[in-house]
């Protein structure tokens, strides 16, 4: 009986989601002497790329109660925030019933997801561990007068003055409208399409190793996700950061989800190759790489995020950044000794 109703209940969440689809408020915060925070229109102005930088590193390395403090002090919003906020208030939660009160409750930054195991699982709409540390609710930040905003895997950029033309943009019509509006500029921002180019030595854009732990009793399951992914960052010089993100997850009335737990990173290497302004003598496309390691780290909690990156690269194109080779281990508490384990050369 127990299984029919977590079955029901699945079902209605998944139905509900598929149903579903000008504060002048300007703040200026001093982080320290050399850095600026401001916050306009609820969204977090960055007016050169060194702020940017700066700000995205700190935040990167900040532990979640040193970034709870953060945006409080910056009276900011992040999606980041609301993300936390939420995953802390659904390991409270005990019956079907509340579940399916906090999934109505979240349905505009979360999405149910089924894998290719059949398995349920609550995902992030903007999971890019990046980006959900400056953008606000909407998937929005400025960057020298144009508003940035994150749908799905594209980053869509247009002048402040014209926001309204993407403010209630849907996935479906990025494509379209980026094609026929030359106001507007539009990046694929991890670079998957990398994969259907280059064939020899290419580990993709994103790499991702889980372990589970599956009792087959719903609450008892557990699993630790590794993903280590390059990022390309839309400033004027540009930059790929390279994130590594640990998640250990278990299940809440038989949906995956991250959960507050003893979080491990191990033997983070990689070399990211990125196609370079310019051309190679004769016309072919010239490349460089950047390879270097990302620190051991242990924490307590519901991620585990470290970073490393590249600064003023000058590449030519935002989807040639991807991974000649990339390796690094991760574990949780709830799998016990075991590992989820990358290893691609």
């Amino acid at each position: 009986m127990k299984n029919k109703l977590n079955y029901l209940m699945i079902s209605v969440i998944i139905v509900l989601f598929s149903q579903c689809t000008k504060e002048n408020n300007l703040s200026v915060k001093e982080t320290n002497t050399s850095d600026k925070v401001i916050v306009e229109n609820k969204r977090l102005v960055f007016n050169d790329k060194e702020i940017l930088n700066r700000t995205l590193e700190k935040l990167l390395n900040m532990n979640t109660e040193e970034l709870v403090s953060w945006y409080k002090q910056n009276d900011f919003e992040s999606m980041w925030l609301i993300y936390n906020k939420a995953y802390n208030e659904l390991e409270k939660l005990t019956t079907d019933t509340e579940i399916y009160k906090f999934v109505n409750k979240y349905q505009e930054y979360f999405e149910i997801v089924i894998d290719e195991n059949g398995e349920v699982n609550l995902v992030e709409k903007i999971d890019n561990p990046l980006y959900a540390r400056i953008v606000n609710k909407n998937g929005e930040y400025t960057y020298k007068g144009k508003v940035n905003k994150i749908i799905g895997n594209k980053l869509i950029s247009i002048n402040e003055e014209d926001y309204s033309v993407i403010k209630n943009l849907k996935a479906s019509d990025i494509i379209e409208i980026a094609k026929n509006d030359e106001q507007i500029e539009l990046f694929d921002l991890t670079g998957r399409e990398a994969s259907n180019i280059f064939k020899s030595g290419n580990c993709g854009s994103s790499k991702e190793a889980t372990y589970t732990r599956d009792e087959r009793r719903c609450k008892h399951d557990r699993k630790v996700t590794l993903n280590i992914g390059t990022y390309v960052i839309y400033n004027s010089f540009r930059s790929v950061y390279i994130v590594a993100a640990v998640y250990g997850k278990r299940k809440f009335g038989c949906i995956w989800s991250r959960y507050k737990t003893a979080l491990s990173l191990r033997n983070v290497s990689f070399s990211v190759r990125y196609q370079v302004i310019g051309q190679l003598p004769g016309g072919g496309a010239a490349y460089d790489y950047y390879s270097s390691t990302i620190p051991n780290s242990d924490i307590e909690s519901n991620e585990l995020v470290k970073a490393n990156y590249k600064d003023d690269i000058l590449i030519s194109s935002y989807k040639h950044s991807y991974f000649t080779r990339v390796s690094g281990k991760a574990t949780s508490r709830g799998v016990g000794s075991n590992w989820a384990v990358i290893d691609c050369k």
